[in-house]
């Protein structure tokens, strides 16, 4: 028999041992009485739903399906203390309310203010006052976040930190990257394939880092401070997809200030197609997915390839061009070096066989010059003879020797001026510029060829060479080139000068 029982059948009545007062002794409740009453007057004060707000303190997912949620009001309790309010929802409500949260892109994570709506009712059996929730104010929650994500970026902005990040060079080819992940997890792996099938020699230096819930925030600044060591070209956040809940963490403040300080270039890639979060604000680049985070890496270094190719052909190809018209302008100079040589050696041949005739016909009018003086002063010497002294005689036939040697001695002078005229002209012969290299064109008719116009297609020209010549046919002449710049008549000069060298040495030899 319970209390209760006894009670009704009188085994316990009102006045055994029971309180007294001036009207007589107070009733005695059973508890099931007790928390009957209890539950009527809850009941009453609270006929229908109510609405309760709070911060969530924790939360926990029972096997069974329940939800079970520790929800607060700091400060609100007794003498300062926290005011607790234990909250239920029941497997059979959770998946209406979690469907609601999961449209609006946010899920219930510890920290959060909250409003609610269910059911107060008494559990008796663990002596607990129990708030059953049947519904989460999504829209509240909403406005709570945005506001939140817009106080951070103000403050952000008022401290010049949105920009901060964004303003740091990132190199050319940025091959030394550090990563923060959570490790094995698909976005890290999409990440990590975009680097890998670039072949590119990528050094990746991996900080592992919690990506969602409520440890994600402080786990994320302290790999950033990790990073800060290395000497990364760029610092990389990957996260797959997932519902606005749980990016959460890239909405924090801490997180945010963290990315904006860093030493060097932050990019993120955050698997979300809503709006953007307060991280990819203040990042240098920030991306939709972390395998679009890896290609727009690889795509840089790519970019740079691909730059230093085209500069590479295109000086390739303007080297080609300056040599080919190194080359045109250098055979241009040398036809035209030849065909003045050639004159030169023609126009000094003319004058130097000339003189050497001139030579000639004066050595022999000297020659015969001398000699008439030499039989004339013979005659008189032989006719003086017979009436000088023979010391006088002696000094004659001295003085006749004499005579007779001077035509040798002139002889001499004129071959010795031939000689080096023979050299002068040797040095002129065009035939020693074919044993540089050179060559002489000449027509069928044996005339030096000096114009383009002077051949026409399907003509024969011949090349004279060091060692003999060679025919060719005309197949279409290319257009006439002018000199090189200078003076046309400086190689003219040159010779003339060394003309005029050699013959002030003849005239030079001729007084001695």
């Amino acid at each position: 028999m319970d209390a209760s029982e006894a009670l009704d059948a009188g085994v316990l009545g009102t006045d055994d041992k029971g309180p007294m007062s001036s009207s007589g002794p107070e009733p005695v409740l059973t508890i099931r009485e007790l928390y009957r009453r209890l539950t009527t007057a809850v009941r009453t004060a609270f006929p229908t739903e109510c609405w309760v707000a709070g911060e969530i303190r924790s939360l926990k997912r029972a096997s069974s399906g329940h939800v079970y949620i520790d929800l607060v009001d700091p400060g609100g309790g007794r003498r300062g203390a926290d005011a607790l309010l234990q909250v239920a929802c029941w497997q059979g409500r959770w998946p209406s309310i979690r469907r609601a949260l999961d449209q609006a892109g946010v899920s219930l994570e510890e920290g959060m203010v909250v409003k609610m709506r269910g059911e107060i009712s008494i559990y008796d059996a663990r002596s607990t006052l129990t708030f059953s929730m049947t519904e989460v104010d999504v829209e509240a929650l909403l406005g709570r976040l945005a506001l939140e994500r817009k106080r951070v970026l103000s403050a952000l902005a008022a401290e010049g930190l949105l920009d901060r990040n964004k303003k740091l060079p990132v190199p050319i080819v940025p091959l030394k990257v550090g990563l923060i992940a959570s490790p094995g997890t698909e976005g890290m792996r999409d990440f990590l394939g975009q680097l890998q099938m670039s072949a590119f020699g990528f050094q990746v230096a991996l900080a592992p880092s919690v990506v969602q819930g409520r440890d994600a925030p402080a786990s994320l600044v302290a790999a950033l401070a990790r990073l800060a060591h290395r000497d990364c070209d760029v610092v990389v956040i990957v996260r797959g997809g997932g519902s606005r809940g749980d990016l959460s963490a890239f909405d924090d403040e801490s997180v945010a200030r963290a990315v904006a300080n860093a030493r060097s270039p932050v990019w993120v890639g955050i698997g979300h197609t809503g709006d953007r979060s307060v991280v990819d604000e203040t990042a240098n680049a920030a991306f939709i997915t972390p395998t679009e985070c890896g290609h727009a890496l690889v795509e840089r270094v790519s970019g740079y390839r691909r730059h230093v190719a085209q500069n590479a052909l295109a000086l390739a190809g303007r080297s080609r061009s300056e040599v080919d018209s190194l080359d045109m302008h250098l055979r241009a100079s040398s036809r035209w070096l030849t065909t003045l040589a050639q004159g030169e050696l023609d126009r000094h041949g003319h004058a130097l066989a000339a003189r050497a005739g001139d030579v000639r016909e004066g050595s022999r009018r000297g020659l015969d010059s001398a000699a008439a003086v030499l039989a004339q002063s013979a005659a008189r010497t032989a006719h003086a003879s017979r009436a000088v002294p023979l010391a006088a005689r002696l000094e004659l036939v001295r003085r006749a020797g004499h005579l007779a040697s001077l035509p040798r001695q002139r002889l001499d002078v004129f071959e010795r001026e031939a000689a080096g005229r023979r050299r002068l002209l040797a040095a002129y012969d065009y035939r020693r510029q074919l044993a540089r290299g050179y060559s002489v064109l000449r027509d069928e008719s044996g005339r030096v060829v000096t114009s383009t116009g002077s051949v026409a297609p399907g003509g024969t020209v011949v090349n004279e060479v060091t060692d003999g010549t060679i025919r060719s046919r005309v197949l279409k002449p290319a257009g006439a080139e002018k000199p090189p710049e200078g003076d046309p008549h400086a190689v003219a000069r040159g010779h003339q000068d060394r003309d005029d060298h050699e013959g002030q040495n003849v005239r030079r030899e001729r007084r001695e």
